[in-house]
């Protein structure tokens, strides 16, 4: 599984688990972080509340046997339809 933590030009952030390696070149306007500390350190300077406050903030979204699941910050999982596109697609233009 490969874990990637990500952020778009929305400034939502992402922490994407996949079998499959993320196409880059597809994620216009996206940032991907090394670490989780990395990716909370990005959502501190967006939000103003600091890192302890942000843990599990993120929007968690895993791709198994071609299902993409999201989960939130009150661990609600919903599937995501096929219709929305690729993975990558999905991550550049999410907005609330």
């Amino acid at each position: 599984m490969n874990t990637y933590f990500v952020s778009n030009k929305h400034s939502h952030y992402f922490v994407v688990e996949t079998n499959r390696v993320l196409d880059r070149e597809k994620m216009k306007d996206c940032t991907f972080y090394n670490t989780y500390e990395e990716l909370l350190n990005f959502a501190e300077s967006i939000c103003g509340e600091p890192v302890n406050e942000l843990i599990e903030s993120e929007i968690l979204l895993k791709e198994k046997d071609s299902k993409l699941t999201e989960t939130d910050m009150r661990g609600i999982e919903i599937e995501i339809p096929s219709e929305e596109g690729p993975i990558e697609k999905i991550i550049s233009e999410y907005i609330l």
